[in-house]
């Protein structure tokens, strides 16, 4: 498949958190970059997660794509996602976490400044759910790195 110069794909792998996946689409629809489009990948889900899914494709339907199936794993689901993902740039995305309004922008910016990179990884923080209290970075993200693996193991 052809892929489309300059669009983010986000992959979504969801099991049983319908009552999250809401708040991770909504970081992706805030971005203050386009061209997006959002895969949710329903890991044969046992909740109400496949309706919730469904109900954001019918209120998104120029950006949201949503995929339905057997139970595997996060794996198997992003793997799913990638296949059909129509974009230049994959952003791969947990049901429960979201992202900054800027994100995008700042990361599509970097790679097209640095065409010899082909990952663009930037700061982690960690959001207390109850108090809404964001920590400082996490796992050592922000730093810059001329060679990521190993760093990531």
């Amino acid at each position: 498949m052809e892929k489309i110069s300059g669009l983010v794909s986000t992959i979504i792998p969801v099991y049983n958190r319908s009552g999250m996946v809401g708040k991770a689409v909504d970081s992706v629809i805030a971005q203050t970059y386009r061209p997006i489009e959002i895969i949710l990948v329903d890991d044969g889900s046992t909740d109400d997660t496949p309706k919730i899914l469904d109900q954001l494709f019918a209120a998104h339907p120029d950006i949201i794509r949503v995929i339905h199936k057997e139970n595997g794993g996060p794996g198997l689901a992003r793997e799913a996602g990638r296949l059909i993902a129509k974009g230049e740039f994959i952003q791969y995305l947990d049901s429960d976490d979201w992202l900054l309004p800027q994100k995008f922008e700042f990361q599509v910016k970097a790679l097209r400044e640095h065409p010899e990179c082909e990952i663009a990884y930037c700061r982690s923080k960690y959001v207390d759910e109850d108090s809404g209290k964001i920590t400082e970075p996490s796992k050592e993200t922000g730093i810059k790195r001329e060679y990521l693996f190993p760093a990531l193991l």
